[in-house]
């Protein structure tokens, strides 16, 4: 018997590793809450008739709850990135799913437009939290074979959760109440919650990483996205470039992320590598993504 014949017996005998219980539905329960917090900027969009009626605002008024939680959504995910190796991912998931599940049960006693705006921001920021810490759980706590799997079912919550968004909001407004829409969070969050605080294991804190931490890129980045992010949200709604405010924002935008630009290149450990950028299947994912958002 030859040796490659030996290797490969060998290699078909040995047991494929597989997860233990715990970390199993640990992964499966961060996935429910990121398909929840994905859920719920389609949710309040489609929703938003029946919240701008219960609090009897307007149109123009009531359009900052989906940007507000959108933008803070965006802004959230690289300082996420840059917690999630000091904290571990698990710890991060517990962070972002108390977060989110206070502030969901806090938004439908806001007594006015400007409260509910603020806490719709606090839960975007959670939910920007939440999505990488997501992914990093998957890679951290699932075995090689099955991380494909894994990220086919992360992938999916995105495409899926538009789709189940007007069933959901038609039977909570139908039989229930719109403070439902925000309600429905509460369950799956402390899901969540538990998931990252028994099914994960936690790394110890890398309490190192902060001597070596990217201040400035921590703040240019993510003040750079929300600008962008906010006047593409707006810019239909204001007449784009006839807008004062959006001319701003698309400056400051340019501004901001010019110069993160410029300081990630000398940086030895940016907060987001722009290098990343000359790969040619995340190039051109963001550039689609971009085309698509502005469209």
């Amino acid at each position: 018997m030859s040796t490659a014949t030996t290797v490969q017996g060998s290699a078909q005998s040995r047991p494929t590793s597989l997860p233990n219980m715990p970390a199993l539905i640990g992964v499966a329960v961060v996935l429910l809450g990121t398909m929840t917090s994905l859920l719920n900027s389609c949710l309040t969009d489609i929703g938003l008739a029946d919240i701008r009626g219960a609090l009897g605002v307007g149109m123009d008024e009531a359009s900052w709850l989906t940007t507000a939680y959108v933008v803070a959504e965006v802004a959230a995910i690289p300082s996420a990135v840059w917690l999630r190796l000091i904290l571990s991912p698990a710890r991060g998931v517990m962070i972002g799913a108390l977060i989110f599940t206070i502030a969901s049960w806090a938004a439908p006693f806001s007594p006015d437009l400007q409260t509910l705006i603020s806490i719709q921001a606090i839960r975007g920021l959670s939910a920007g939290i939440l999505m990488p810490m997501a992914y990093a759980v998957i890679m951290r706590h699932l075995p090689q074979h099955l991380r494909l799997y894994g990220l086919s079912l992360y992938a999916l919550a995105s495409s899926l959760t538009p789709n189940l968004a007007v069933s959901i909001e038609g039977w909570l407004i139908t039989h229930l109440s719109w403070e439902y829409l925000f309600w429905i969070n509460i369950i799956p969050g402390s899901l969540t919650l538990l998931a990252g605080a028994y099914g994960c294991a936690n790394d110890l804190i890398k309490f190192l990483r902060f001597r070596r931490h990217d201040g400035f890129g921590l703040l240019a980045l993510p003040f750079g996205l929300a600008a962008l992010v906010t006047a593409l949200d707006q810019g239909n709604r204001l007449d784009w470039l006839g807008s004062g405010l959006i001319v701003g924002l698309l400056a400051s935008a340019l501004f901001f992320l010019s110069i993160y630009l410029i300081h990630a290149l000398r940086h030895p450990d940016p907060v987001v590598s722009p290098r990343l950028l000359a790969g040619r299947n995340i190039g051109f994912s963001l550039f689609l993504m971009f085309a698509c958002a502005s469209g």
